[in-house]
C-alpha cells in the first residue's frame, strides 16, 4: 500500500482509506457481517485510515467500525467526526460546546475504544459560535481523547482562521475527477472550491486533504448508466448531479477513459483513485466499500505501476471539458 506522511500528523497513513458512509444503510442495503468482514479485508489490505461519522445511519456505522477493531484498534488511524445531532430522525447542526463535549463521549462508546486519532467538525452552521466551536475541540484534544482536529465542508476562510487561532491538521471536502471546484453537494451549497482554494492552503500549512466522494457515487465507477434507476432509500436519489438528464457528458468522459484503464488491465474505479491519489496535498483518500471484493480492489489501486503516465493521459482527456470538471 502506497502511504502518505502528512506533516502536521507527522505519521504515515494509507494513501487509499475507507469510507464508511456506505455501510450505514444510507445506501438502501444492512448486511452487518459482512461489514465487518470488508472492514478487517482492508486492514489485511494495507488500508489504515478509516473514516466515520456518528450521523452515518445514526450511529450504525461507529458500532460497525467498533466491533470491527475489536483486538486491532492500535492497526489502524481512525478518524470521526462532530457537530451533527439528531432527535429521532431529524438531523440539526449542533456546534454549541456542551453537544460537541458529549458527542466524543457517545463517539468513543460505540467505537467501543478511548481515544480517535482525527476528529473532524462535519459541516459550518452560521448559528453557533466558530469561536466556541473551537475552544471547545480544542480542549477535547488536550484531554487526549482526540489526537488531531480536522474541519469538513467549512469556507476556505474558516479553515485558515481556524488554524490560525488553534492548529488544524486536515481538511474533509467533495473532490474527484469529475468534481474538482464543486459548488454544491445534494443540493447544499459549498462554501468552498477545493482546487482553487482549499487545495493551496492545506498544501501550504501541512495539512491532510482528504477527498470524500472520490467515485463520484459509483459514476466514476461506470456503475451508473443512461438508465440506471436508484431505490427509494438510496441517497444518490437526492444528488442533482446524477439526474438522468445531467449523466450524458460524464458518460461521454467515461467512454474515454475506458481504453485508458483497459490498455492497463484496471478498472474505471481503480484509475479514478489512481488519479486521486497523485494529487498533491491528499492524504487519505476516502473510498467507500461493502464488500471484500470491492475493498481488496480500492487496496490495489495505490500499487498500480507507471502511474504518471496513465495520469497524462487522463489528463488529456480531461483537457476537452475543463468547464464541466473544473
Amino acid at each position: 500500500m502506497k502511504m502518505h506522511k502528512p506533516a502536521r500528523f507527522g505519521e504515515e497513513i494509507s494513501a487509499i482509506g475507507f469510507g464508511s458512509w456506505g455501510i450505514s444503510g444510507a445506501w438502501g442495503e444492512q448486511d452487518e457481517p459482512a461489514y465487518i468482514r470488508t472492514i478487517r479485508a482492508a486492514i489485511d489490505h494495507g488500508i489504515t485510515f478509516l473514516d466515520t461519522a456518528p450521523v452515518y445511519g445514526l450511529g450504525v456505522s461507529e458500532q460497525i467500525i467498533g466491533k470491527a477493531l475489536e483486538g486491532i484498534r492500535d492497526k489502524v488511524f481512525l478518524a470521526s467526526k462532530c457537530g451533527l445531532s439528531w432527535s429521532g430522525k431529524r438531523v440539526s447542526h449542533d456546534l454549541s460546546p456542551v453537544s460537541l463535549k458529549a458527542e466524543i463521549e457517545a463517539s468513543l462508546k460505540r467505537l467501543n475504544c478511548d481515544y480517535i486519532d482525527l476528529w473532524q467538525v462535519h459541516w459550518p452552521s452560521d448559528d453557533y459560535s466558530l469561536d466556541d466551536a473551537l475552544e471547545a475541540i480544542d480542549q477535547v484534544r488536550s484531554s487526549g481523547k482526540v489526537r488531531f482536529l480536522g474541519l469538513s465542508n467549512f469556507s476556505a476562510k474558516d479553515l485558515e482562521y481556524a488554524h490560525r487561532a488553534i492548529g488544524i491538521d486536515s481538511y474533509q471536502g467533495l473532490f474527484n475527477m469529475f468534481e474538482q471546484n464543486a459548488p454544491e453537494y445534494h443540493g447544499i451549497d459549498l462554501r468552498y472550491r477545493v482546487k482553487s482554494e482549499i487545495l493551496p492552503l492545506v498544501k501550504r500549512e501541512g495539512m491532510a486533504f482528504l477527498p470524500y466522494s472520490p467515485l463520484m457515487q459509483g459514476m466514476l465507477a461506470g456503475g451508473i448508466g443512461a438508465d440506471s434507476v436508484f431505490a427509494k432509500k438510496d441517497v444518490r436519489r437526492a444528488n442533482p448531479r446524477l439526474t438522468p438528464e445531467n449523466r450524458k457528458d460524464y458518460l461521454d468522459i467515461l467512454e474515454k477513459l475506458r481504453p485508458i484503464a483497459a490498455d492497463r488491465g484496471i478498472s474505471l474505479a481503480q484509475l479514478a483513485l489512481l488519479w486521486t491519489i497523485n494529487i498533491e496535498g491528499v492524504g487519505s483518500v476516502i473510498a467507500g466499500a461493502r464488500s471484500v471484493e470491492h475493498v481488496v480492489k480500492n487496496a490495489e489501486a495505490a500499487d498500480i505501476p507507471d502511474q504518471k503516465s496513465i495520469i497524462s493521459e487522463v489528463e488529456a482527456v480531461l483537457d476537452g471539458y475543463r468547464e464541466l470538471v473544473e
